[in-house]
């Protein structure tokens, strides 16, 4: 059965979920954007974290690392069928340093390669691979 529009809705709500969660290191919330079993993947940093324990400390850690970041999706390619489903959608991250006077800047930006699976009748990433642009 092809996608509705109500699992088209509820997969780009997750998007805002996702972005949400990591960008205020709520590891909890972070890792119920994922299937049990869920993975992010970057392999040119050679990351890969699997697991609801793993992706919630790497959420926390990120938003230690990273600061005031602020990640942005855009132009999602949606397809699918049933319980399964891709999603190819823009990424931008933006930040700024957690001192005051520290200027906002543009950190990667790349591309996420998604493959999604309803759960519980919820739609979640089982796979999130991240493709970062080359730096010039």
């Amino acid at each position: 059965m092809p996608l509705t529009t109500a699992d088209r809705i509820e997969i780009l709500e997750l998007l805002g979920r996702y972005a949400h969660a990591i960008d205020t290191g709520d590891g909890e919330a972070y890792a119920d954007c994922f299937t049990d079993d869920g993975v992010i993947e970057l392999r040119r940093a050679g990351l890969h974290v699997q697991g609801r324990e793993a992706l919630i400390e790497f959420a926390r850690g990120d938003h230690a690392r990273s600061g005031a970041a602020r990640h942005m999706t855009n132009s999602p390619i949606i397809e699918g069928d049933g319980d399964e489903a891709t999603m190819r959608v823009y990424l931008l991250r933006l930040y700024q340093d957690r001192s005051q006077d520290a200027e906002r800047g543009i950190g990667p930006v790349g591309l996420y390669h998604d493959t999604l699976r309803r759960v519980g009748g919820r739609w979640r990433f089982a796979l999130r691979e991240v493709f970062v642009d080359p730096q010039r």
